[in-house]
């Protein structure tokens, strides 16, 4: 099982005490090979603990806290961490509802103060700060923002807002490629889809999969929310397999999968294979680099002598 790295807030020193909210620096170290995503979102994969690409289990999301506060109010006032699904309270209102405290209560101030988290252990992202929020479905897309804020004396009234940041909880997921249809290639398969409609998210990548009855499985990728095709290769000639294509939203949430088709890769020359074979270095789509215009010029000519 892979260690799930933390996440690293760090909160930047307040300069005075009449300043308004500063900012909290969010560093996230995902394993993004097994679904997470490398920014401040929690997607599916990373609130669940496993990934949907590959079925790789993964330890829960935790998150670590790091910060300064310089020039409080008085000497008397305390701070809180907290995570909340509204927003961080304004000066001189009483402590919001619908909170998670990080800091496991309040902490004195006393002029500068620096702390740090985790005091003992990490916090875990779903246990701690999604369930508690109602989050903890994996199905809820919302914004958390976590707040630094000090308050008074008697621990009733915000003060100031020392920092605030955002943290994305995104579960959702785009419509299930349709229309998938397949032929063949030499040791491929050549595979075209259409966007499906109706999903919570765009999409932004698919994947197609060829897996044969042995369970032998290849796959290609491509970006951008209008691709419709890739070619598979790797793949044995003969062998029947079942292509399904899978949609991506920016998080890595997939959709389901689209209905299987199956395929037969052949020897044949195909396109891929006359224009490789005319020295063409692209992967599929149009040609590009040095050697895509010449050898799809000569791709061409050698149709025509075809014909």
């Amino acid at each position: 099982m892979r260690t799930r790295a933390a996440l690293l807030l760090c909160l930047a020193p307040a300069l005075a005490a009449a300043q308004t909210a500063g900012s909290i620096n969010i560093t996230e170290s995902s394993d993004t090979a097994n679904g997470g995503v490398n920014d401040r979102v929690v997607n599916i994969a990373e609130c669940l603990g496993y990934n949907d690409r590959t079925g790789a289990t993964l330890d829960a999301d935790t998150l670590a806290l790091a910060w300064t506060l310089t020039a409080v109010p008085v000497a008397t006032t305390f701070y809180k961490v907290y995570a909340t699904t509204q927003a961080c309270p304004t000066p001189s209102t009483t402590p919001a509802t619908g909170i998670v405290d990080l800091t496991n209560g309040f902490q004195a101030t006393n002029g500068s103060q620096t702390g740090s988290w985790p005091l003992s252990g990490a916090i875990d992202i779903y246990v701690e700060i999604l369930l508690p929020l109602g989050l903890g479905g994996c199905t809820a897309t919302s914004n958390v923002n976590l707040c630094v804020t000090v308050y008074d004396a008697g621990q009733s009234t915000v003060q100031d807002v020392k920092a605030s940041a955002v943290l994305k909880v995104d579960h959702d997921v785009p419509a299930a490629p349709i229309d998938v249809s397949v032929s063949p290639g030499d040791s491929a398969l050549n595979v075209s889809w259409a966007a499906g409609a109706g999903g919570a998210a765009a999409a932004s990548s698919f994947t197609a999969t060829a897996t044969s009855g042995a369970g032998a499985a290849e796959s290609c990728t491509v970006t951008g929310g209008g691709s419709t095709s890739c070619r598979i290769d790797g793949l044995v000639n003969g062998e029947v397999y079942n292509v399904v294509v899978v949609a991506f939203s920016d998080s890595e949430n997939p959709s389901a999968e689209s209905e299987a088709v199956p395929g037969v890769p052949e020897s044949v020359d195909d396109f891929w294979r006359l224009y490789r074979a005319a020295g063409g270095r692209e992967p599929g789509g149009c040609a590009g680099g040095a050697a895509g215009a010449p050898a799809l010029l000569a791709l061409l000519a050698l149709a025509r002598r075809r014909r």
